[in-house]
């Protein structure tokens, strides 16, 4: 875009509006690689464990355990499996969330610049912007 004959304080805003964008995007990929990286601690732990007795026969299961067999030395895995992912959820919602109240927080910045560029350019100039 042409900057020739533009008020030098109307680019630096639009330079500051630009930053605040690419911020605000850039929060996105922050948010997801934070919660990955929190996610990361709720990872299955079973090795080391020996299946115990299990079968499953044509009409659901015998012997114990849950029709995948998610049962090892009497711990319920699949429960355990379940509030895993719930937590991983929960990491997810907590990094939205504040990537969110962070953009707000840009966006609230930008609105303000503009008020404030609006009535600099509007009393230099006469003309409305």
């Amino acid at each position: 875009m042409p900057i020739l004959n533009v008020d030098p304080e109307l680019l630096d805003y639009g330079a500051n509006v630009a930053a605040n964008f690419r911020e605000i995007s850039d929060l996105g990929s922050g948010v997801r690689a934070t919660a990955a990286a929190k996610q990361a601690q709720y990872h299955p732990t079973v090795e080391g464990r020996r299946q115990v007795a299990y079968s499953s026969g044509p009409y659901g299961y015998s012997g114990y355990g849950t029709r995948r067999g998610d049962y090892y030395e009497g711990r319920d895995v699949e429960g355990e499996r379940l509030e895993r992912e719930g937590k991983k959820l929960q990491v997810i919602k907590e990094e939205k969330a504040k990537g969110t109240d962070q953009a707000l927080t840009i966006m609230r910045t930008i609105e303000q610049d503009t008020a404030q560029i609006r009535r600099v350019m509007t009393g230099r100039y006469k003309i409305e912007f």
